[in-house]
């Protein structure tokens, strides 16, 4: 299936991922490559932390992020300088409740952000542009495996990091980069010139 079925989210329209489910952001979509700083944001809400197949992002050769069976969340980056990984404390993300998970990456600060429900939750050093190889898809939900069974919800990433106090008082909205997805419902939005 490759799309998720539209559910009540956080602010309206979500999508639920059944564990085999998936969105898509197309390949050839400009503002995904070469990005030396981000700002990525999603609600969600886990049916069971403890059950496993808890990937919700994965963008081959570039990134990743999973919540983990002890409710901690994991992000992993891959740029032309190598791979960095950013991992809250267990027991962060709770079963059946909505969570504001936001990560921000800045080349020139050297700094992979963690964020839960608006709070810093975890930080690591990391540096380059991830890649420019437009040969795979960006998919919130299952890419070859099982993933995330629950909702998900505003989905958004931005070409420019975002500081603690706009993650902190966000709700769901990009900045005013060129280069921002932002996912609605079952809408999937491109803004910008990208």
């Amino acid at each position: 299936n490759d799309s998720g079925i539209e559910v009540e989210g956080s602010s309206g329209s979500g999508f639920y991922l059944d564990g085999s489910s998936k969105v898509q952001i197309d390949r050839f979509t400009e503002q995904l490559y070469a990005l030396d700083a981000f700002t990525i944001g999603i609600s969600l809400k886990a049916d069971d932390v403890s059950t496993g197949g808890t990937g919700f992002l994965n963008f081959h050769g570039s990134m990743w992020a999973q919540v983990q069976n002890d409710g901690a969340v994991s992000f992993n980056l891959i740029t032309n300088e190598g791979q960095f990984k950013v991992v809250s404390a267990p027991g962060l993300v709770s079963s059946g409740d909505w969570h504001r998970i936001n990560v921000t990456y800045s080349d020139t600060a050297n700094k992979l952000e963690l964020y839960l429900d608006g709070q810093q939750v975890g930080s690591s050093f990391a540096s380059g542009i991830t890649h420019d190889n437009k040969g795979w898809h960006l998919h919130l939900g299952s890419t070859w495996g099982e993933s995330l069974k629950g909702s998900i919800d505003d989905f958004y990433i931005d070409s420019v990091v975002q500081s603690s106090t706009q993650i902190a008082g966000e709700s769901g909205e990009p900045g005013n980069s060129v280069k921002t997805i932002v996912s609605e419902g079952e809408n999937v939005e491109f803004q910008g010139r990208g």
